[in-house]
Order: structure tokens, then sequence, then C-alpha cells
């Protein structure tokens, strides 16, 4: 009798041990995110750092430039323009973040007076900063953290023309869209690129004998290269 109820005591203690041994994992069907010594993920499937930091430079083209001035409406080509920026940006769930951005784009625009020199065109400094929204899709490629996403900035931009043009600074609206790729590297750094539109629309004044007021607008194609930082 004693052998026997030893026996069945052993048995009962391994049965927890065998059962958790064999109990399904958190996540099944998770990808792990890859360490660099190929440890175990830490993140599930979807999980984002809350808080992304981003960098970007391209280059803003083939737009044109619109003014609208009593009856009439003139369109004119624009020049290639640099630009820069950043944005940070706050994950709400696996597809969708909310942030802030600003840009910095030198744009080339025609006078409505030649200037002092005789050139006809010039030169503006637009800043712009305003609100952020993406949404994403996440996937894993061999192994590598990949984002696809669309995302619009909209806010408020401020024209400065230059000093040697009779034009004072304009207060508008900045807004755009973009597409992307965004590649995940590491669990905090990647590296994204993307293109879409963005303009600028501004309500002017122009000197002459009265002040005529008129509507300005930007619109131009952007391709940028950036990299981002999560916390």
């Amino acid at each position: 009798m004693r052998v026997a109820a030893v026996m069945a005591l052993t048995a009962a203690l391994c049965v927890p041990s065998v059962a958790l041994g064999q109990s399904p994992t958190p996540y099944p069907g998770y990808q792990p995110f890859p360490e660099a010594s190929g440890s175990a993920p830490l993140r599930r499937p979807g999980q984002r750092s809350d808080l992304r930091a981003s960098l970007y430079a391209g280059a803003n083209f083939a737009g044109r430039e619109r003014r609208v001035r009593e009856s009439t409406s003139e369109r004119y080509s624009m020049g290639p323009a640099f630009t820069l920026g950043g944005r940070l940006e706050l994950s709400t769930g696996p597809y969708i973040a909310i942030g802030v951005f600003i840009d910095y784009a030198g744009l080339e625009f025609v006078l409505l007076e030649p200037a002092a020199s005789g050139a006809t065109r010039g030169r503006t400094t637009v800043l712009s900063l305003g609100a952020w929204l993406k949404i994403r899709a996440p996937l894993v490629v061999q192994g590598t953290h990949v984002d696809l996403y669309v995302g619009a900035p909209v806010g408020m931009s401020v024209a400065r023309a230059d000093a040697g043009t009779r034009n004072e600074a304009r207060f508008g609206l900045a807004l755009g869209a973009v597409g992307g790729v965004d590649v995940l590297f590491t669990e905090r750094f990647g590296a994204f690129v993307e293109a879409g539109v963005r303009a600028n629309a501004y309500l002017a004044g122009e000197e002459t004998f009265d002040v005529v007021y008129q509507r300005v607008g930007f619109l131009q194609a952007t391709v940028r290269l950036g990299a981002s930082l999560s916390f």
C-alpha cells in the first residue's frame, strides 16, 4: 500500500509539469523581431514602440504656382527645391499613429514686379508645422519588419519672401499626402523612403493704388529619404 501511495503521489506531482511544458506559446504564429544575438523576441505581433522621432531630407519638384487676382487666374511653373523636416508620432495601435510635424522648404515664385536687379523670379523660405496622421500596414519580410504606410500632414505655413522684394510674410495653410516604406533594422532604428504631394495656400496682399488681396498657392511633388528612432 505504501509503495502504491508513493507512486500515486509522484505521478500527481509530474502531471502539472508535463502540462506546462506542452502548453501553447503566448502568441502562436508570431514571427519574432530578430535580436542581434538571435535571442527571444521582445514584442508581440503588430506591437510598436509608443513614441517615434523621424528626420528626413528630400526634394520638391515638378510643381506649379497658382495666383488668383480679382477675376483672373494665372499659373506658373516652379523649379526644384530642397526640403528638410521632422516628425514626432505616437502609436495609438498597430495600424495608426498621430503626431506633429515641422517642415522647411525653399520655393521659387514669380515676382509681381521685377526686382531692382531685373529678376522676375524670387525664392521664399517656407516653414510649415502642424498635425500628422499615419496609417500603416505592418509586415514581416524574411524576418525583417517592414511598414507600408500613407500619411497626411495638415497645419500652418509661413512664407517669408526675399528681402529685395515688396512682399511681406504670408501665413497660410500647409497640407499634403505621402506614401512610403519604413524598414526597421532593429527595435529602435529604421529608415524610410516616401513620395507624394505637398501644397501651400496663402491669402496675400499686393500693394497697388489700393490693397488688392489675392490667393496664392504652391503645389509640388516631393520625394524624401529619412531615418527614425523609437523610444
